[in-house]
């Protein structure tokens, strides 16, 4: 009877023993998926934390991964490379799109033992779930060359940054032009079939501002001579996008 007792209260032993243990197993597994959690969540990314990304970059190759593509850009058209910068707040101006958003940022700048706080604004592009400054859309660089597109040698339609301004020509037609000079030639910008109305909204527009900029989309670009003999382009334009920078403008804080 002693026996069966003792055999007894050691299976309890032993049984409880094995519980504790499983028991201590979960605990441990549940300790550390909270752990695991807590840290993704301090480590996630903010919307808009590229541009600190940016700023915090050592140099121009660190800082181009954070550019939506960074060809045909200079350092010297976004920052100084002598001076220091911090990025002090970073906040949401506008949503442009599911994918595109307007930050503004208030940014330190340090040169030669003086300090100016900075106002500026970012164009974020969301690509591929991974965030990227278009500095495309605020430089109004374009990597192509008008002369080009009219001798074929690159592929249509294309898009362009450019600065339209209007003209009421001697016979009353509307017009706009492309206020760069490309070779002493004028850059007459026409629409394309079906396409009227939007140009005569947006020439309405232009005309109100004198000089306005708009991303086109080139259809077709001819080489031509105006009455007089001289040589102008001619560009064929389907559709304009105002510039989204539009009455934004970096500042000094």
């Amino acid at each position: 009877m002693l026996l069966n007792q003792q055999y007894y209260s050691m299976v309890d032993y032993l049984i409880n023993k094995k519980r504790g243990m499983q028991m201590r197993r979960i605990v441990s597994k549940i300790l550390l998926l909270v752990l695991v959690l807590i840290g993704f969540s301090g480590c996630s990314k903010k919307p808009g934390d590229v541009i600190k990304d940016f700023y915090s970059a050592e140099n121009w190759e660190e800082k181009k991964k954070y550019i939506l593509d960074s060809e045909g850009i200079k350092p010297e058209q976004i920052y100084n490379e002598l001076a220091e910068y911090k990025v002090l707040d970073v906040s949401e101006e506008k949503k442009i799109s599911v994918d595109s958003t307007m930050y503004k940022a208030k940014i330190k700048r340090s040169k030669d033992g003086k300090e100016t706080t900075q106002l500026k604004y970012f164009l974020v592009i969301n690509s591929s779930n991974e965030e990227k400054i278009d500095f495309h859309a605020k430089l109004k660089t374009n990597k192509i060359d008008l002369r080009d597109l009219s001798k074929g040698v690159v592929k249509l339609p294309v898009k362009m940054w450019v600065e339209l301004y209007s003209v009421l020509s001697v016979y009353g037609f509307k017009e706009m032009y492309i206020s760069e000079n490309y070779g002493d030639m004028d850059c007459l910008v026409d629409f394309i079939e079906n396409h009227q109305d939007e140009y005569m909204k947006v020439y309405e527009e232009v005309s109100k501002n004198r000089y306005s900029y708009y991303l086109i989309t080139i259809e077709k670009v001819e080489l031509k001579r105006d009455w007089m003999g001289f040589p102008k382009l001619v560009v064929y334009v389907s559709s304009f996008k105002k510039d989204i920078f539009d009455g934004l403008e970096d500042e000094l804080e």
